[in-house]
């Protein structure tokens, strides 16, 4: 067997139930590769749970009841976690670390507060050393848990290359990552108005970041400065702009950038000057549910058409539908 979902129906959190026992009945063959757990309302997990030595992909959502994560660091192969919705989980231990572990997707963790760092450990010759919590992670998103504040030092991530920070998540979290990391490739970020630090300080000394995606800052009225320090970037996605009328001059001193997607910016109107977009040396362009801007940027007629004509391909939708331009 490759692939098992343990499911149950929707009840009563406070119903009383034999999840527990039944779940430890239901032991699967320990070279299963992939398993999802849904909607159980055990306290803990079955004990069988450190013999699936196989496991290479792990989802546990919705168990609400669920006090404590099994001993995850103990499964030799696993790759990739989703814990979603485990609202009663407090805080993430030790035993939680992997040196296997590429993804791992935290959502709708209410009550996380707490990611316990690795501690400090001194050879017999003097020196410190520190293990890497997950030297193989490559992707880390975190979303929806509103009071975790403390993380590992994103050094002990010394392979994270994709970084998601999405959606009602504390601004300390976003400050003890965002200020310590350099190895970044991707960052998609919601809500960067509410960072009231220099998020791109420790970034800007980076030379691997290529991609950044700015989601959900409806009543923003201008780019977030610190943008300007990003100049290795070749990949800028704006979602959910709602208040800005025209983009910076700025914006042309990213040198590298040749992508420029823009969605639901509602207020939207002008690009940056004809000499900063000829500085920016756009390969592609995508404008969607922008009304105002793609009016203005109606081929031959509009206003703005002048400054992206030349860019060889520009995704443009106009009232549900969609003009594809490569030239």
């Amino acid at each position: 067997m490759y692939r098992l979902v343990f499911e149950w129906g929707n009840r009563y959190r406070g119903s009383d139930n034999c999840d527990e026992d039944v779940l430890e009945g239901l032991q699967p063959h320990p070279n299963l590769k992939e398993l999802q757990i849904l909607k159980f309302m055990g306290d803990q997990f079955p004990q069988w749970f450190m013999n699936l030595t196989s496991l290479v992909e792990l989802r546990v959502a919705d168990c609400t009841r669920c006090r404590e994560l099994p001993t995850l660091g103990q499964l030799s192969s696993l790759q990739h976690l989703y814990l979603t919705g485990l609202e009663n989980i407090r805080s993430i231990g030790l035993s939680f670390y992997s040196t296997t572990l590429k993804k791992l997707s935290l959502e709708g963790m209410k009550n996380l507060e707490e990611w316990k760092d690795a501690p400090e450990m001194m050879s017999t010759a003097g020196e410190v050393h520190v293990m890497d919590v997950f030297p193989m992670l490559e992707k880390l998103s975190i979303r929806d848990c509103p009071r975790l504040t403390t993380i590992p030092t994103p050094s002990r991530f010394p392979s994270l290359d994709v970084l998601e920070i999405e959606e009602n998540c504390h601004v300390l979290l976003a400050e003890k990552v965002l200020t310590n990391i350099t190895t970044l490739c991707s960052l998609d970020l919601r809500g960067a108005q509410r960072l009231n630090f220099d998020w791109a300080l420790g970034l800007a000394s980076s030379s691997s970041l290529r991609h950044v995606s700015l989601r959900g800052m409806y009543g923003a009225k201008s780019l977030p400065h610190q943008l300007q320090c990003l100049t290795t970037i070749t990949s800028l996605s704006l979602f959910g702009f709602g208040a800005i009328e025209a983009l910076p001059d700025w914006l042309g001193n990213l040198a590298s950038l040749d992508e420029l997607i823009l969605h639901y910016c509602p207020n939207l109107e002008y690009l940056p000057s004809v000499d900063a977009m000829e500085r920016l040396k756009l390969r592609r362009l995508e404008i969607e549910d922008c009304p105002l801007l793609k009016r203005r940027c109606t081929p031959q007629s509009g206003s703005e058409w002048p400054k992206i004509s030349n860019i060889p391909e520009h995704r443009i939708d106009f009232r549900g539908t969609r003009l594809l331009l490569k030239l």
